[in-house]
């Protein structure tokens, strides 16, 4: 029994003091009229003492193609590169343990948004065990953004932490998923980092907002797009450019049929 004890107090004390990155495979059906249709890609949740992050994997991969253009003075992105960062995890998320507060951080247009929340999960849990992988894990579940969650966690890993915005159980989450089967996050990786991610300066400034307002602006970019596209470029003497009529036309129209595609967001409300 005290080598038991003597064991769990190592691995403990090894999580306590090295930044870990816990990686998450993220299934996501973001179209509710092609439900057959299943988005799925990684995600990593960066833990140090005081705080987490939550992002796509591809981030990492998307800043060091831009740094790397930016160095080489290369002013474009080859159609590779751009399918190498393209991700439907367009959020970053980060979480503050001390005062037990939640960041998200997106873009909606080019434009960059932040809200807070404060603790706003109401959880059950439940007695219900299961193993997961090399985890034991025990069932929890919450209401939370029009969604009912089914969420996993162990207490064999020291965090109160998980992906998206999950957090406060008394452990790690190793699986979350919501009763439609629309989204699921399951841990497949743990592993040491020397820090965690930070990410580059954005080239326009973080407007802070309520989350209210924050969901308004994305609404009214779903639904009118187009409206949010830059206007016509404007002459010398102040007319504005003519261009091709057909061709913005099928672009407006391409942009609109992208984008309606995400009508099946994570938060429903």
């Amino acid at each position: 029994m005290k080598t038991l004890q003597l064991f769990i107090f190592c691995i403990s004390t090894l999580y306590f003091t090295q930044n870990i990155r816990f990686v998450y495979q993220v299934q996501m059906k973001t179209d509710s009229t092609q439900r057959d249709q299943v988005k799925s890609e990684l995600a990593n949740l960066d833990i140090d003492k005081t705080n987490s992050v939550f992002y796509a994997a591809k981030a990492i991969l998307r800043d060091s193609i831009m740094e790397a253009n930016e160095k080489s003075r290369i002013g474009y992105l080859t159609e590779e590169q751009v399918k190498m960062m393209i991700s439907n995890i367009g959020y970053r998320i980060n979480k503050n343990y001390r005062k037990q507060d939640i960041s998200f951080i997106s873009a909606v247009a080019g434009d960059n948004f932040i809200y807070n929340e404060l603790k706003p999960f109401n959880w059950k849990i439940t007695t219900e065990t299961k193993k997961i992988g090399a985890y034991n894990t025990q069932k929890a579940t919450t209401q939370y953004g029009g969604r009912d969650w089914e969420i996993w966690f162990t207490t064999e890993v020291p965090f109160q932490d998980g992906p998206y915005k999950f957090c406060g159980l008394p452990g790690l989450i190793v699986k979350a998923e919501d009763s439609k089967g629309d989204y699921q996050f399951e841990l497949v990786e743990a592993r040491k980092i020397s820090d965690i991610y930070k990410a580059p300066s954005p080239w326009k400034q973080i407007v802070k907002v309520k989350k209210e307002e924050y969901n308004k602006v994305y609404k009214r970019f779903i639904e009118d797009p187009v409206a949010f596209l830059p206007p016509p470029p404007v002459n010398v003497n102040g007319t504005t450019v003519n261009p091709n009529t057909n061709a913005t036309k099928v672009f407006k129209d391409k942009v609109t049929s992208e984008i309606r595609h995400y009508n099946n967001p994570i938060e429903l409300n």
